[in-house]
């Protein structure tokens, strides 16, 4: 029986090194990989100290609380708000302060009513949360499909604004001034930028200096010959 337990929860044999959640078609490490402990913990205690905030909220209109329902409240509260958020956008207020998010394994996609739903009242239990497997899921991941990673789109969103251009960038002029696609495929300078000055064809430019001519070595120089 412990075998069997044991097997079921390692899933497929693979080398001890392997790490976490590549068997699962994740990546080893970075955006989309799975999560450790240590941030899964601290997005609990992030939920756990929203729950209580807000358990706390009827207190500010009268509302008094006994040691053992408060205690309960709370804990209905944490729960409640893993399983609305987590069905419907993968991931509660602590983790996306944390980065990570939860995910179906088959399609990457967000758990859903059912499945978040099963993997809350086993979340409830407490214990199921604490036995893991060789890719860092817990018995209420794995009977849920799911499996915690590091949030994709946080890590996208950490990097440089999109649609800024510096100087030398193609979108960008010579004098660094950002240009925005105009009709006909011209460029055009972006809100709160001056269009440089630009001469008009035929006339030449007064901020240009003129070229000076230079003589033709085979032009014959007038001579002057004495009076006689």
């Amino acid at each position: 029986m412990g075998r069997a337990l044991g097997n079921w929860l390692e899933g497929p044999q693979l080398p001890r090194d392997t790490p976490p959640g590549v068997r699962l078609g994740l990546p080893a490490d970075g955006p989309g990989s799975a999560v450790g402990v240590g941030p899964r913990l601290a997005a609990f205690a992030v939920d756990a100290i929203i729950a209580n905030l807000l358990v706390g909220v009827p207190v500010l209109f009268g509302l008094r609380y006994s040691v053992n329902a408060r205690g309960l409240a709370v804990y209905l509260a944490f729960l409640l708000e893993e399983f609305i958020l987590i069905a419907v956008n993968g991931q509660t207020i602590g983790m996306r302060m944390l980065g990570v998010r939860v995910i179906r394994v088959r399609d990457h996609r967000p758990a859903g009513w059912f499945w978040s739903a099963v993997r809350t009242v086993l979340l409830a239990l407490a214990v199921p949360a604490f036995i893991w497997d060789r890719d860092l899921r817990g018995t209420h991941d794995r009977a849920a499909g799911t499996v915690v990673i590091r949030d994709p789109a946080r890590a996208a969103s950490g990097g440089p604004a999109s649609g800024r251009s510096e100087p030398g960038h193609p979108a960008s002029g010579r004098d660094g001034a950002e240009r925005t696609p105009g009709r006909g495929g011209a460029d055009r300078p972006a809100p709160g930028q001056r269009r440089p000055a630009q001469s008009k064809p035929g006339r030449p430019d007064p901020a240009q200096p003129r070229p000076r001519r230079r003589p033709d070595p085979g032009a014959q120089r007038p001579t002057h010959r004495p009076a006689e």
